[in-house]
């Protein structure tokens, strides 16, 4: 599995600084400086893998931390029929729609979301909530899985 976690503004290291907290055990990270779309492509061409990300989206978008657009064609072609977990506004729109047609399970949200506050009484909320995404998003195959 792939973690994409992007820092380069207040949002993105509220994302960064809760994902810091969870101890989530992955293959590769790719987190602050190192979660580039250049950086993402060249893990991905060792073989596909599940992706988790936090950063910034739009309908059609996922930023990386240069704030270009990560999921270009190349790089959905390189995870057809693996799962992608993003917590980044609206990317279940036209980008979700489009991995889907490569075989791709999109799990994002349609609308806006909010980052993670780093409140105290809310950081053990987040930790639990995140674990179970992080460890369940992978098994999602169809409408009745998720």
């Amino acid at each position: 599995m792939i973690s994409f976690i992007t820092n380069y503004d207040e949002a993105t290291l509220d994302n960064y600084n809760t994902y810091q907290t969870l101890g989530l055990s992955v293959s590769i990270e790719l987190s602050g400086n190192s979660a580039t779309q250049l950086n993402l492509l060249n893990e991905l061409s060792l073989g596909a893998k599940n992706i988790f990300i936090m950063s910034h989206g739009n309908h059609d978008k996922v930023s990386d931390q240069n704030k270009n657009n990560v999921f270009i064609d190349s790089v959905l072609e390189k995870i057809s029929d693996q799962n992608v977990f993003s917590y980044a506004c609206n990317t279940a729109n036209i980008l979700g729609e489009k991995a889907s047609k490569k075989s791709i399970t999109w799990c994002g949200f349609k609308e806006p979301i909010n980052s993670p506050t780093q409140d105290c009484e809310l950081i053990s909320i987040y930790q639990e909530l995140f674990n179970f995404i992080f460890t369940e998003y992978i098994k999602i195959k169809c409408d009745s899985t998720a």
